[in-house]
């Protein structure tokens, strides 16, 4: 109930409800000026488009010059033929960014397969490198200078990716479920003229089974011949370049590169077992050139990147053990204090 007084009265008889009578006729306004812009409706959505291209051509012009990018050259012909690429994000939160040449495809130039297998020690960056091969391709058919010295890129119809899945609860797959079915639609959809980029694939099941699903991926690529599509992948699966009749590798559309490092052994060469070898090597320096060369890596030194990211020494110490005992098939000795090899900071040698 609302009580009223004679004034109160006298308001609503002159006047009414001024809320109300506010709100319909702001309502009224609204919908003459939708009327009024609906007639005009093909003017304001081209103005729209207009707008929008002009911003981001302007982007492109500022990018270009901010971050001296160059004009690309679009080829009909399977060829990706980069000097001296960058990542355009990367380079951009480093202090110095190594840069890296491509020559991929139907080019009369050494290094010109069709698959490029990159290895490298963890934290070397291959993922870096083949994401930067991409995303080069992609400004390139958008329109946008790019990142390079020069670049010749043959026209691509779609990039497939296998990089970094996530599980998540929205999806009822696990990481590894979510990266075959990246590779099954990119084996069923990929034509000539595509782009494959594969990071890691196999990682996330049994090391053989990871590493043949991957060798047979390959094999099935290398099979189209001429129809094989331009493809990167970066993988720690050594074993499968070394491995007898694992991949054909004289097939010339297949070359390997791998990214290049300096270890400083500190003079420590005679060692008497390759567990020796790999517990002297933790007290070497890793410099990683951060160069695309050819051939393959060796080891992926995931030892050190464990001491990189702070991982207690013995515990890097124990894993070597049991990793060596494991490959000779021999008992693995039990974990006692005064058996552990710890690393003298005097000598800088490791000693019972």
């Amino acid at each position: 109930m609302y009580w009223k007084n004679a004034r109160m009265r006298q308001l609503d008889n002159e006047l009414g409800d001024i809320h109300s009578a506010i709100a319909d006729l702001e309502s009224a306004i609204i919908r003459d000026v939708e009327a009024k812009l609906l007639k005009m409706k093909h003017e304001i959505i081209m103005s729209s488009i207009t707008v929008a291209e002009l911003d981001c051509l302007i982007s492109f012009a500022t990018s270009a010059a901010h971050f001296n990018l160059v004009r690309p050259t679009i080829v009909e012909e399977k060829v990706i033929n980069i000097k001296n690429g960058r990542h355009p994000l990367q380079a951009l939160c480093v202090d110095l960014f190594v840069p890296n040449s491509t020559a991929m495809g139907a080019m009369k130039q050494e290094n010109c397969a069709m698959i490029h297998a990159i290895t490298g020690a963890n934290f070397s960056g291959k993922s870096c490198y083949i994401k930067q091969v991409a995303l080069i391709v992609f400004m390139a058919h958008i329109g946008s200078f790019v990142p390079a010295d020069s670049a010749v890129i043959g026209k691509v119809d779609r990039i497939f990716t296998r990089i970094n899945s996530r599980e998540s609860c929205t999806v009822p797959l696990s990481t590894f479920m979510i990266d075959l079915q990246q590779i099954s639609f990119m084996l069923e959809n990929c034509t000539p003229k595509s782009l494959l980029v594969i990071d890691e694939f196999g990682k996330g099941t049994s090391s053989t089974d990871g590493v043949s699903l991957l060798g047979a991926t390959i094999r099935h690529l290398l099979a189209r011949g001429q129809q094989c599509p331009r493809t990167l992948l970066a993988t720690h699966f050594f074993e499968m370049f070394e491995i007898p009749d694992f991949l054909p590798h004289s097939d010339q559309n297949l070359k390997c590169f791998h990214l290049s490092l300096h270890e400083d052994d500190q003079g420590q060469k005679d060692v008497a077992s390759e567990e020796s070898a790999h517990l002297n090597s933790l007290a070497s320096d890793i410099v990683y050139l951060r160069t695309v060369v050819p051939g393959i890596a060796k080891k992926s030194y995931g030892y050190h990147c464990a001491m990189r990211a702070g991982i207690p020494l013995e515990i890097v110490e124990r894993a070597v053990r049991v990793a060596e005992h494991i490959k000779g098939g021999t008992p693995i000795d039990s974990l006692q204090s005064n058996s552990m090899v710890f690393l003298s900071n005097d000598s800088k040698s490791f000693q019972n």
